[in-house]
């Protein structure tokens, strides 16, 4: 028997005891390490039968809060029928998932899609107490941020290189080679991949905005300029319509719902002007910031053949679909790697590969339900500034995270999406709480 199997086993069930014996200490611990050394891909164990991914060991944590703490779990759902169906339609998904990747690709399937729903979503919901808690967690996720941004930076001036420590701990890591894009280095990133990184950091983005918002200090803008910096290495269009894009979302979910009061325009100018000094004062980064924005422009008028090649994959997997719309070809894995080749689609047309329009629609259902959740809450007239201004932000960084999904099959930052979303449930649930 592997002897290192016995040893993963070990860790998972160590890992989950001392989520049940000090379920809050350890909690947030899996808090402050989780987003990272997920993206990072960290293995603990190289077991072939049973590696133990830092995401695995963490799931066996939470599972262990879990069974210390699950009342608080019920008494979420019974306060929010909502927040039941959400759950519902979300296990519903990962139910098909497993079915169409038996028996061959059901280990990332719960390695990824069960772990980081469980975590993500069960974690926040057992260990925050108090409001101050919520404010805790979006600030971890402010200062790992930045943590993000640093390491893309110490990458693109050759200081350090990430990826090629993560490769020594674990030969599994599967990092792209570093290729040039508008006549300039392009980043990859913690997650070994500048799509997913960036799509990460555009979520990181506007919570980093909200961190401005709730805070008067002017050193507050240094995580948001960082991740802006960032987010200009990796050289990602997505990432960039994404932002784009959520930022007309804030604006119309502050002129409904909040009469603009919190918007903060004042300091959302103060962070555009700093952004403009740093870009047009580093030499670097000016020459990086304009070589991409004219690959940006050919890339929309035509110019740029990577986007002639996006464009094209699209009829070829129509042309798959039409043949098993209902119940498609199997797991995603086999549609990506076998029927499209490794050519990039986006994740509702992978999912409508997998399992047709049934998968499709519980993924459309599980992405852009909880927007609606949220907005049921905002439209709580009692609610104070505070709640709507963290509820907005929060919402607006999970929409960039899901309106990402739309270019690339780009999927590691749900976690990041569902601490977000669970984080704000329980702040309405305290808020309800304290009007009772």
């Amino acid at each position: 028997m592997d002897i290192f199997f016995i040893i993963s086993v070990i860790g998972f069930l160590v890992s989950m005891l001392l989520g049940y014996l000090i379920p809050r200490k350890y909690g947030w611990f899996l808090i402050l390490t989780i987003p990272i050394l997920s993206a990072g891909r960290l293995l603990l164990i190289p077991s072939s039968l049973f590696p133990l991914k830092y995401t695995i060991f963490a799931l066996g944590g939470t599972i262990g809060i879990y069974m210390a703490l699950k009342t608080n779990i019920s008494n979420i759902t019974t306060n929010f029928r909502n927040v039941k169906y959400w759950l519902f339609f979300y296990w519903f998904m990962l139910i098909i998932l497993f079915v169409k990747s038996f028996p061959n690709d059901i280990r990332p399937i719960f390695s990824e899609d069960f772990s980081m729903f469980f975590i993500g979503i069960f974690l926040p919901l057992l260990i925050i107490k108090s409001e101050s808690d919520v404010y805790l967690i979006f600030k971890i996720l402010v200062w790992q941020g930045v943590i993000i941004s640093i390491i893309a930076i110490l990458e693109f001036y050759g200081i350090a290189n990430f990826q090629e420590m993560l490769k020594k701990t674990n030969p599994s890591y599967d990092s792209l080679d570093l290729y040039i894009r508008a006549q300039n280095l392009r980043v990859l990133g913690i997650d070994g991949n500048s799509v997913n990184t960036a799509t990460r950091m555009s979520i990181l983005f506007f919570i980093s905005l909200w961190y401005i918002i709730q805070n008067r200090k002017v050193w507050t803008v240094v995580p948001v300029a960082l991740i802006s910096i960032s987010l200009i290495m990796f050289q990602t269009r997505s990432a960039f319509v994404s932002v784009f894009l959520s930022l007309v979302i804030i604006l119309l979910l502050s002129v409904l719902f909040d009469k603009m009061r919190n918007l903060k325009l004042n300091k959302i100018i103060g962070v555009v002007l700093v952004m403009f000094i740093v870009i047009t004062t580093i030499p670097t980064i000016e020459q990086l910031s304009t070589d991409f924005s004219q690959f940006f422009v050919d890339s929309i008028t035509g110019q740029e053949k990577t986007t002639e090649g996006k464009i094209n994959r699209i009829p070829f997997a129509l042309s798959l679909i039409k043949d098993k719309p209902i119940f498609g070809y199997g797991s995603p894995k086999y549609c990506y790697y076998q029927l499209m080749y490794t050519e990039d689609v986006p994740v509702p047309f992978l999912y409508l590969l997998s399992g047709g329009i049934i998968l499709l629609t519980l993924f459309l259902i599980v992405y852009i339900y909880p927007i609606f959740i949220i907005i049921s809450f905002l439209k709580d007239k009692k609610s104070t500034f505070v709640d709507k201004t963290t509820m907005i932000y929060g919402i607006t960084a999970w929409s960039a995270g899901f309106i990402a999904m739309f270019s690339n099959w780009i999927l590691t930052q749900r976690i990041i999406m569902f601490f977000i979303f669970a984080t704000l449930i329980k702040l309405q649930y305290l808020y309800n709480q304290k009007k009772t």
